[in-house]
């Protein structure tokens, strides 16, 4: 905040200082021009004789209304009314240097302060002729400073065109700089977030860009995470879409056996019906799990809860559902009892997805073998069969089985190895060992 507070103040006082020089050099401008035009002007009005042709036009005047209205040098009514009709004049009537009379208009206040004068004897008098007699008279009219008036108008100006000068020059560079964050904010206007605002100077239009560029990265990276998660969703729906069918394939079989009465006895009808049970509480997860992934924008921080799976029953089980389908299985648990576990919250539904891989493409002719093994620290849990020659084990699936399985282990800090050619396939799961 201190840091932002200095910043400011230095671009404050930069401002004021080109504001000052600015006003310095106009003002410097203007003084020389006044003395200047001052004096020229005054130089050619003299020469040109511009003074004495109005004040000879005004005492003809004053000389025609005398004679046409037999005006006498002391009638101050009638010289009055003739001054009234002329704009601005001052004047005055003298007999042997005495004033007799004089006028001038009383909105002028130049005019007034030449009242105050006995004589202005920088102005030639003329002789007029009165009714009774000649006199001298002095005409001073608003000519004398109209042309003064045009000079200082063009002077400030002028003037005012050197402060302009001065000041936009030091600011013409931050303009251009402005003319570009413009541009540059139009681009990210039409959606380019890539681009990068130029940043540049020391000032308020620094701070500005550099403020712009972070809203950008924001919105983007903003925006690049709504893309991700909406992407993860899509594959979260995608997968769990996919290991849905596979509980309902076994519990389509097991209850073709039972309707048939395809067992040996009621224990094995029961354990048939548990199955069932079994296969509908997976289902069930499966769809709270569809629910809470299209209802949430995020997924869950927490991590993967360690559930402990004994790997030989539920081997036992994936057996127990191929063998059931016609495949001939042959198991293989080399120093992995039931007591061996992993941490694997979805191995359910990793089983689930492999024995419906082998179910759609393996060889019924050929024995699929099933092992688990504790080596090194790790369970390496595999999975081999035959691949179908048959054509429609040809046609290749989607592979969102495998993808499922891969990401299922992998959450439980696993990994997946595969070993395939065109007559065989070997998928091996390793855990560490819990």
């Amino acid at each position: 905040m201190a840091q932002r507070d200095l910043k400011r103040n230095t671009i404050a006082r930069q401002h004021t200082l080109r504001l000052l020089l600015a006003l310095a050099a106009g003002a410097l401008v203007f003084l020389l021009l006044v003395h200047a035009s001052e004096f020229c002007l005054d130089q050619y009005l003299d020469r040109s004789g511009y003074y004495d042709t109005h004040d000879r036009q005004y005492v003809q005047s004053l000389q025609d209304y005398a004679d046409r209205e037999k005006v006498s040098a002391e009638d101050a009514d009638a010289l009055t009314a003739w001054g009234d009709q002329q704009k601005n004049v001052f004047f005055q009537v003298y007999a042997d240097d005495q004033l007799v009379f004089q006028y001038y208009s009383r909105d002028s206040r130049s005019f007034r302060e030449a009242a105050g004068m006995e004589f202005l004897e920088w102005i030639k008098s003329y002789p007029v002729r009165f009714a009774d007699g000649e006199y001298q008279v002095i005409v001073f009219g608003d000519y004398y400073y109209q042309p003064f008036r045009y000079v200082m108008v063009g002077n400030v100006l002028i003037a005012f065109g050197v402060f302009l000068l001065i000041f936009l020059t030091g600011i013409r560079k931050r303009t251009r700089y402005i003319r570009k964050l413009r541009d540059e904010i139009e681009i990210l206007g039409s959606g380019d977030l890539q681009y990068e605002v130029t940043v540049q100077g020391n000032d308020e239009l620094t701070d500005l860009a550099e403020n712009l560029n972070q809203m950008r990265q924001a919105l983007k990276h903003h925006m690049d995470e709504e893309a991700r998660l909406t992407e993860e969703r899509q594959t979260l729906v995608s997968r769990l879409s996919h290991d849905i069918r596979t509980p309902l394939t076994s519990m389509n079989l097991f209850a073709d056996l039972i309707r048939r009465g395809d067992y040996a006895d009621e224990a094995q009808r029961d354990h048939y019906l548990d199955r069932i049970q079994e296969n509908t509480a997976n289902l069930t997860k499966l769809a709270e799990e569809l629910f809470q992934v299209t209802r949430s924008r995020t997924q869950g921080s927490a991590g993967v809860p360690k559930e402990t799976v004994y790997v030989a029953a539920v081997l036992a089980d994936a057996a127990e559902a191929l063998r059931l389908s016609g495949f001939t299985v042959e198991e293989q648990y080399d120093g992995a009892d039931g007591t061996v576990t992993i941490h694997c919250p979805s191995f359910s539904r990793v089983l689930d997805n492999l024995t419906s891989n082998i179910l759609r493409y393996a060889d019924p002719m050929q024995p699929v073998r099933i092992s688990c093994e504790v080596r090194g620290g790790e369970t390496v849990i595999s999975l081999a069969n035959g691949v179908s020659p048959s054509e429609d084990a040809e046609v290749s699936g989607s592979g969102i089985g495998l993808q499922n399985v891969r990401s299922l282990v992998q959450q439980a800090k696993g990994t997946v190895r595969i070993d395939q050619d065109p007559e065989n396939f070997r998928i091996s799961l390793i855990f560490p060992l819990s």
